[in-house]
């Protein structure tokens, strides 16, 4: 039976395909959320129209995947792929045919839920590189203890060369780096720290998406001078009363790295709850791919 491949006709019907997937670990992939609203809005944000492949059988949307394009058109985040659980025997086909109708991208990073195995094991037959495995954790509004501290104090650009500096050692590759933070902080974009009169003591940043009624905190460090001293639990707290003070926001999530025991200590003892674990990949395509 014939299957198309084409650009989605439909969004609505895309993000209700999504949200349906995306709610199962054997079918979940990290960049994408699980309520079809806020996939809409993301998808229209993403100008999915043009970055999005589906499947149809027979009309029947059966498959998808997706790229959200950044630095320069070099880069990018794969949404997928995603295959309807009926098409289990022809996943690895139908995968592999979404795949080639992409746009041409240099350096393509994949986050998929460990119990995903047929996107892992398609992953490695294409020699995707293993960047670790992360911890999804989530707190609900009633399980949170609030504590705001004086202590806390907003990022100023006075701080700007000592947060830099604490944040490049801290996470020295990662998605977002200090410049990215700085340039992001608005009302419903956070940085706080904690400082005495000498240095930078730690900080968290955290993000606010009251009209999806989410948030999450996306980075938190201590000094290394400075730890095991109840810094990093007070950074927690503060954080958490400031994205539960928008009404919308029920619950919060946060991603941290398997090899990071400490900050998944620190998280589970404020009461998070681990969701997910997901393993990140990046695949390099050269000019002939």
């Amino acid at each position: 039976m014939t299957i198309l491949y084409k650009n989605p006709r439909d969004l609505h019907e895309l993000a209700a395909f999504l949200e349906q997937l995306n709610s199962t670990p054997s079918n979940h992939i990290g960049f994408c959320g699980q309520e079809k609203e806020e996939i809409f809005d993301t998808l229209h944000e993403l100008n999915a129209e043009s970055a999005f492949v589906c499947a149809y059988k027979e009309q029947k949307l059966i498959g998808a995947i997706g790229l959200d394009i950044y630095d320069s058109n070099e880069e990018a985040e794969v949404w997928g792929p995603f295959i309807h659980v009926e098409e289990d025997r022809s996943w690895e086909h139908i995968a592999e045919a979404l795949f080639e109708k992409l746009a041409a991208i240099h350096k393509l990073h994949f986050f998929i839920n460990i119990k995903n195995t047929r996107a892992i094991r398609w992953l490695n037959t294409k020699r995707a590189v293993s960047k670790g495995t992360y911890a999804i954790l989530k707190m609900s509004r009633d399980q949170a203890r609030f504590d705001d501290l004086a202590l806390v104090q907003p990022f100023t650009p006075n701080d700007e060369d000592a947060f830099s500096q604490l944040h490049t050692y801290i996470f020295p590759n990662t998605y977002y780096s200090a410049a990215d933070i700085i340039n992001n902080i608005d009302h419903h974009r956070q940085l706080l720290l904690i400082k005495d009169s000498l240095s930078l003591i730690g900080y968290v940043y955290f993000e606010a998406d009251p009209k999806h009624g989410e948030g999450s905190i996306e980075y938190i460090a201590i000094s290394p001078a400075h730890q095991k001293k109840g810094y990093g639990t007070m950074l927690i707290q503060t954080a958490l009363l400031r994205l539960f003070s928008f009404p919308s926001i029920t619950e919060i999530t946060i991603c941290v790295s398997e090899d990071n025991r400490a900050a998944i200590k620190l998280y589970l003892a404020a009461g998070f709850k681990l969701e997910h674990e997901l393993e990140g990949y990046q695949l390099i395509q050269d000019e002939s791919s």
